[in-house]
């Protein structure tokens, strides 16, 4: 599990719960951490979406050019500011498809090139609040096992 923080019930969604609120005296520290946190997972949320668009498309032009045709792309809704709601079509462009999601580590990073993202560069605070583990060591044990190729270029 990458997020080691417990999500809560806030109505029909999850939600972090806002522990920026926990410290008067290191509220602005703690928000900005908190922001850096939520804009991570709304990025991977975009991320899998891509990559749920990358198969639908492989289905279409491999197995069934009709697949999900009448319902078309994967969308991403995000609450905004009120009523107010955002909606995105994330998509690879075709440079990203040689650099497919390799990790969370080496996507923090990766996130500001892609076609739609809501944060970029790394906060350690908003990261270990996060992320149960030491980056670095979960990378270098995955990259071990880790296929040299992606196989869907």
């Amino acid at each position: 599990m990458i997020v080691g923080t417990a999500f809560e019930q806030h109505g029909d969604r999850m939600r972090l719960p806002p522990w920026y609120k926990s410290d008067a005296q290191r509220a602005t520290e703690l928000l900005r951490q908190f922001e850096w946190a939520v804009d991570l997972i709304h990025d991977m949320v975009l991320e899998l979406t891509r990559a749920a668009n990358l198969i639908c498309d492989r289905i279409r032009r491999e197995l069934d050019p009709l697949y999900r045709i009448e319902q078309g792309l994967l969308i991403v809704d995000r609450p905004g500011a009120g009523l107010h709601s955002e909606r995105f079509r994330p998509r690879y462009a075709r440079d990203d498809l040689a650099t497919l999601y390799q990790g969370l580590d080496i996507f923090i990073d990766d996130r500001a090139d892609r076609d739609v993202q809501f944060g970029s560069g790394r906060h350690t605070g908003g990261l270990t609040a996060v992320v149960p583990f030491t980056l670095g060591d979960y990378a270098d044990t995955k990259a071990e096992t880790a296929p040299s190729s992606s196989g869907l270029e």
